[in-house]
Formats: C-alpha cells, structure tokens, sequence
C-alpha cells in the first residue's frame, strides 16, 4: 500500500459485522440507512452469490465524510 491508497481501496469490502464492530453500530442501523435511502444495496451494501453482507469500504467512507 503506498501512501496516497487508503484501505478502502486496498481491501475493498468487509463482511457487515466487522463493519458494525468497526463504527460502533448494530447490523439493524445498517438495515434502517438502507431503508430509510442513506445507503444503497449494490453500493454501499453489496451480498456477493451465496455470500454474506459485506460493506463497500470506500463507499461508506464517502458517506461518512458526507460525499455520498
């Protein structure tokens, strides 16, 4: 990793929970931002083929920093 990649783009999505245990939510708070429009399924939430709920890393960096 060189200095000018954050680890969004390094390791690209983590599993839901990993995402929870990370910012300190629950995995309901997730579901309620999909429902409620500030995240998107397939953008910031993505469930690979027979896979788990994984978090899109740099996506949810964008909306943490409010650009997205």
């Amino acid at each position: 990793m060189n200095s000018e990649q954050n680890i969004g783009e390094v390791i690209g999505h983590v599993p839901l929970k990993t995402w929870c245990d990370f910012e300190g939510c629950t995995e309901q708070a997730i579901h309620t931002r999909v429902s409620k429009g500030h995240w998107q399924r397939g953008k910031h939430i993505v469930k690979p083929k027979g896979g788990k709920l994984m978090v899109n890393l740099k996506a949810a960096q964008q909306w943490l920093e409010g650009k997205g």
